[in-house]
């Protein structure tokens, strides 16, 4: 079931054509949560499916996060005010200045960031969900 349910999410979300889409992780004050996921940037929304494990089972998840703002600063680097499901805002950049390997820093007021994948997030990536591509 919960594999079944895995492959409707991502599927909902691979069906649709996106700009680009980032190998990340959750952070809280800059250390690694044990969640990794997918963010795929579309022009008004980054909408993200992430995996957690529990109990040596992985929970898949989704967030829709809505751009408010969006400013660039210089050629595929913008800021960002965007907001979840839930109600939280997050702050942050994107940067798509090379866009093999885009880079991602939003964090929310509570110090809970989405950022590039890191070893500890590849490392688990490896272990529960081999199969999986994640992106750049």
């Amino acid at each position: 079931m919960k594999h079944t349910i895995l492959a409707i999410i991502l599927l909902i979300f691979t069906s649709n054509c996106y700009a680009s889409s980032i190998a990340i992780e959750f952070q809280e004050n800059g250390k690694f949560t044990g969640i990794i996921g997918k963010a795929f940037l579309k022009s008004n929304s980054i909408e993200v499916v992430t995996f957690a494990e529990f109990n040596d089972e992985i929970i898949p998840f989704a967030w829709i996060y809505k751009i408010l703002e969006s400013k660039e600063s210089s050629k595929g680097i913008k800021t960002i005010k965007c907001q979840n499901q839930l109600g939280v805002i997050s702050t942050g950049v994107i940067d798509n200045s090379n866009p093999y390997k885009t880079k991602i820093q939003i964090t929310s007021d509570n110090g809970v960031s989405i950022t590039n994948i890191s070893s500890a997030g590849i490392a688990m990536k490896e272990k529960y969900i081999p199969a999986v591509n994640l992106g750049n």
